[in-house]
């Protein structure tokens, strides 16, 4: 495995690409999130420390954006959706100390959070917002409207 991996896999911008895959590996977004929430655990992050809403707030604020970080540029399957949301869930019911049998959208209901899957569209539509904004003689601009002209409806590219 550990020859798989130094032959086809190479890092960019914090992410872990295989050769020849359309979507990054999030298997390590995943660990970075989870130190990052065991980091946290001495201020209060539990179901017995802080206030849940504070808990929430400060998930938003330190985990999410370890979680989620550059993951806006790419279009992700749903067994890589599955798995980011599987650990955000997690970390969200053992917040507020809820059940392991509640369902999904009671514990996002009762957090008033999202799931990962808006919380990645989310982050796509905010970067291509700020693309479209961009002056029409920036380079991303020009970009942009390269990829418009040169990929089908078809593609797997999320900027068509």
């Amino acid at each position: 495995m550990l020859k798989l991996m130094q032959k086809s896999v190479c890092e960019h911008l914090g992410l872990l690409w295989m050769q020849g895959a359309l979507a990054p590996r999030v298997d390590n977004k995943v660990t970075l999130a989870r130190r990052t929430s065991f980091a946290l655990t001495c201020i209060g992050i539990h179901d017995k420390g802080i206030n849940p809403i504070a808990s929430i707030g400060t998930i938003k604020c330190y985990v999410e954006p370890r979680l989620l970080t550059g993951l806006n540029a790419t279009v992700l399957n749903s067994v890589k959706i599955k798995e980011l949301d599987r650990f955000y869930h997690k970390l969200a019911r053992q917040i507020h100390g809820i059940p392991m049998n509640a369902a999904k959208e009671a514990t996002y209901l009762f957090l008033n959070t999202l799931p990962v899957e808006c919380l990645h569209h989310l982050r796509i539509m905010e970067m291509f917002g700020q693309i479209c904004r961009l002056p029409e003689n920036h380079t991303v601009n020009n970009v942009a409207l390269r990829q418009l002209a040169v990929k089908t409806n078809k593609s797997k590219s999320w900027f068509i």
